[in-house]
């Protein structure tokens, strides 16, 4: 059986219930993260944590809970389902209320929920590579609140699934690339530098993004951090997304045009073999990722 929890109690899966009024379910109002789990250990919660708050903060959400009492609560969920390695998702919205536009009354209760999801290894999401399309971006104006409004990104999403692809690049006005539906998205020049976009309220601050940044500096491999084209996505070398689910995607084909030689290059797998380092050293343990 898997548990849930919701607020304040651990609950089965399916027995797991918010209100109909939750506005959550009627406005999207409310926020989420993802975190990694490996070998029982959740990866960069720090950062997660970080953005969580300064996501509620931005919807101006007020919790009763403090980091460490949401860890606590993540904490139980690992264990009650014994994840070794998966993911937990945990959402907090601003609760039960009569349904209005405006914001309910203070004393509103937020509404939490923590489920978790298992996964047999990071190692099996470093394939031959994926393909990708470029949607324009058409998301609101504030992407980098991790809302759980993400009907723009599902919509994306979708178009690349029927399109035979397995991400959603989304583009601006001007042809830039912002990011991918769920994955931030890096690129490798002929020089052998990595380069991603910088972070604005157009995109989200991706934990995992910010992660392998430290790592490639840490591996004196030369980043930069600046704005591209569509067209230069295209003729880089390499292509990769990231995101906590799947740190490192190699890209091999935009829009039906090959990148570099059809394979995960050599930059991509060099910063796949940091990250696996990484979360091999944060579990203390030496399964490189399995």
């Amino acid at each position: 059986m898997s548990f849930a929890y919701v607020n304040g109690r651990y609950v089965s899966k399916e027995h797991a219930l918010v209100s109909v009024e939750d506005r959550g379910y009627q406005f999207s109002d409310g926020v989420y993260e993802v975190i990694s789990v490996y070998q029982g250990i959740l990866i960069d919660h720090k950062g997660h944590f970080n953005r969580l708050f300064r996501s509620l903060a931005e919807l101006k959400i007020q919790i009763p809970w403090t980091e460490r009492v949401l860890k606590i609560i993540v904490d139980q969920i690992i264990k009650r389902n014994k994840v070794k390695t998966g993911s937990i998702y945990l959402q907090i919205t601003r609760g039960r209320a009569e349904r209005k536009h405006s914001f309910p009354d203070k004393n509103t209760r937020p509404c939490i929920v923590v489920t978790s999801d298992a996964k047999n290894g990071f190692n099996k999401i470093f394939p031959n590579g994926t393909e990708v399309i470029t949607v324009q971006d058409n998301r609101w104006g504030r992407p980098d609140i991790k809302s759980v409004s993400l009907l723009a990104n599902v919509l994306a999403k979708e178009t690349a699934v029927q399109a035979g692809c397995s991400e959603a690049l989304l583009t601006n006005s001007d042809d830039e690339i912002i990011e991918g539906s769920s994955s931030n998205f890096w690129m490798v020049d002929s020089c052998g530098r990595i380069i991603t976009r910088p972070i604005g309220e157009d995109l989200l601050a991706g934990i995992t993004r910010a992660r392998l940044l430290k790592l490639a500096r840490l591996g004196n491999i030369e980043v930069n951090e600046c704005i591209f084209l569509r067209k230069e996505a295209i003729a880089a070398e390499e292509v990769f997304l990231s995101s906590t689910t799947a740190p490192i995607l190699p890209v091999i084909s935009i829009d039906g045009n090959q990148v570099g030689n059809g394979k995960p290059g050599p930059i991509t797998k060099i910063l796949w073999t940091l990250y696996c380092k990484y979360l091999d050293d944060e579990a203390g343990s030496d399964r490189k990722c399995e």
